[in-house]
């Protein structure tokens, strides 16, 4: 989903050189948009307000993508961290500490 809302905001180039940005409004994108209102109508408030909106846009999805992400390594790392003090906690059990080091092997 992340690459698929950054190749929509940034396929500029193939809408201007597949169809020079006609017909009409059909072919019509946010970078299209900005671009037509900055360099051709010479509006350069609303084309940097059309560049914030885009900005805002990506962060809406990226950071929840990345907020979940972290979640996730940081559940990894302490679920990691529980295995290993379950382990510690089973290698000084008493039972563990009476058992012959080798169990298999007759003296």
């Amino acid at each position: 989903m992340v690459i698929l809302v950054h190749l929509a905001i940034k396929s500029y180039e193939l809408v201007v050189a597949l169809t020079g940005g006609g017909p009409g409004y059909a072919t019509e994108l946010p970078s299209t948009f900005m671009y037509a209102h900055t360099f051709t109508r010479n509006q350069l408030g609303m084309g940097a307000a059309s560049a914030v909106m885009m900005l805002l846009t990506v962060a809406a999805v990226m950071v929840p993508y990345l907020y979940s992400e972290m979640r996730a390594g940081r559940r990894a790392i302490r679920s990691d961290g529980q295995a290993r003090a379950l382990m510690a906690q089973h290698w000084d059990s008493p039972q563990m500490r009476q058992a012959p080091a080798c169990a298999g092997r007759r003296s």
